[in-house]
């Protein structure tokens, strides 16, 4: 499942990229208040000058996420790929996944 999950990744990565933007621009304009009394010189215009890719893991069960690093929390953020479901939020999201 995790090789599947892996090729998935590589054939799908420039359509997810494409599909998550909105998800990720959604994100920050949702957390704006934190981010700014978190981290008052960033500009949550511009999401990906606070969101910063840093890994990607591949779960038993075919899933798969991106993990990234943000300016204003160090918790980050994480983006949950289960087939066709794309989920942006909070790294905690991934504690139950196998």
């Amino acid at each position: 499942m995790q090789e599947n999950a892996y090729q998935e990744f590589k054939r799908n990565l420039k359509p997810l990229c494409d599909s998550t933007i909105g998800q990720i621009h959604d994100f920050v304009h949702n957390k704006k208040g934190l981010i700014k009394s978190q981290c008052e010189d960033v500009s949550v215009n511009n999401p990906f000058s606070i969101i910063i890719p840093k890994e990607v893991l591949f779960f038993q069960n075919g899933a798969y996420a991106i993990i990234c690093d943000t300016k204003w929390s160090e918790q980050g953020v994480a983006i949950l790929v289960k087939g066709s479901n794309i989920i942006v939020d909070e790294s905690y999201i991934l504690e139950f996944e196998e």
